[in-house]
């Protein structure tokens, strides 16, 4: 579940041809371990072209972040699910992505 309160880092940067590149982070508290969703909204973008990269920059101890299994996008949003993920952390997660 994502932590209320965290604030979502948005960052962007416009790139000569008309695409724009944007980032998003979030913040999710893993209560049992498994499979976890996380959602990302690229605000700055109608629509998510390709996901140029996702990764995990911190978690609260040394527990697995766990594997991408499935990416999806419909319209700016951005679904990752990752499955392996230790239970009982709290994970930083950050997704940059190229659209219009």
């Amino acid at each position: 579940m994502p932590v209320p309160g965290t604030p979502s880092i948005d960052a962007t940067l416009e790139v000569k041809d008309g695409h724009t590149i944007a980032t998003d982070t979030q913040t999710i508290v893993t209560a049992a371990g498994g499979t976890l969703s996380i959602t990302f909204i690229l605000r700055r973008l109608k629509f998510v072209q390709r996901v140029l990269n996702f990764s995990v920059v911190n978690t609260s101890n040394l527990v697995a972040a766990g594997m991408v299994s499935k990416t999806d996008i419909d319209g700016n949003v951005v679904g990752i699910t990752l499955i392996s993920v230790g239970g009982g952390t709290t994970l930083t997660a950050l997704l940059t992505a190229i659209g219009v």
